[in-house]
């Protein structure tokens, strides 16, 4: 599993709640110790704009809400940045 780091900001409770509930939709457990980040940054709307590139390269993530949207005319562009994330 691979993710950008927020800073904290998931109440852990949501957080445990959430990953109950993948596991028993799923039957997958999180292997913490394999987890990576994938980048930080102090900026709200760097975050978001990483993030939306990120799920657009890989979207095998944790994301509940819609999030930013990118126009398909930066998919050819965002393709070229690096190989999906679980692709490698």
């Amino acid at each position: 599993m691979a993710g950008l780091c927020e800073g904290g900001n998931e109440p852990e409770g949501s957080l445990k709640a959430i990953l109950a509930q993948h596991n028993l939709e799923t039957g997958h457990k999180i292997d913490f110790g394999a987890t990576t980040i994938l980048d930080k940054t102090s900026g709200y709307w760097d975050l978001v704009i990483k993030e939306a590139i990120d799920i657009q390269l890989d979207g095998n993530n944790f994301n509940r809400d819609v999030g930013l949207q990118l126009s398909t005319a930066w998919k050819p562009a965002i393709n070229t940045l690096r190989p999906p994330a679980h692709g490698r």
